[in-house]
């Protein structure tokens, strides 16, 4: 969807009104993708079957004062003939480390996936807590997010990737997204 104004024969036509007014009411999303996505295979133990795993990264450029958490995210995973394979949700901030992936069941690795709990689980990388919050994350470094698609791995040729709906300064916010692309 094309957002913007056109001028006809003198007057004014608005030719995305949603669009129109999330820029005059200043109500657009300030979360972004930051840079490019990494993908690589790793082999998960459990059930002898590779991982597709996408990981990249968000950005927050809200004012200050926002406080932003619980990003959720939908992947979409498509076939050489541009169909949908496979698609889930999942929160930014929930990473897991290689061994993770490598000895946990499809099961355990779907749900930490969907778990709101954020967290990173690797010893090294960031963790939620008081004195470090998800918030300040997304300010500094942006938070890290992955998706895991754990089926048809050899199929899958292209990956899409949506910002769902997130929780700033207490309210949830659903993101409208345009067409899947």
């Amino acid at each position: 969807s094309v957002g913007g104004i056109a001028f006809i024969g003198g007057y004014i036509k608005i030719i995305d009104s949603t669009i129109f007014h999330q820029l005059i009411t200043k109500k657009l999303h300030h979360l972004e993708f930051d840079r490019d996505f990494t993908a690589r295979q790793v082999e998960n133990g459990y059930n002898r079957l590779p991982l597709l795993v996408i990981e990249g990264r968000i950005r927050n450029s809200f004012e200050n004062s926002d406080n932003v958490e619980k990003i959720q995210l939908k992947a979409f995973a498509f076939d050489s003939e541009n169909r949908i394979i496979s698609s889930h949700f999942t929160f930014a901030g929930n990473v897991l480390t290689n061994e993770q992936l490598q000895e946990f069941s499809p099961m355990d690795i779907t749900r930490m996936r969907r778990s709101e709990d954020i967290r990173i689980h690797s010893p090294s990388a960031f963790t939620s807590n008081k004195e470090h919050s998800l918030n300040t994350s997304l300010k500094k470094q942006g938070v890290p997010f992955q998706l895991v698609f754990l089926k048809s791995v050899q199929n899958i040729k292209r990956t899409s990737l949506q910002i769902v709906s997130y929780v700033r300064n207490n309210k949830i916010i659903f993101v409208r997204s345009p067409d899947l692309q």
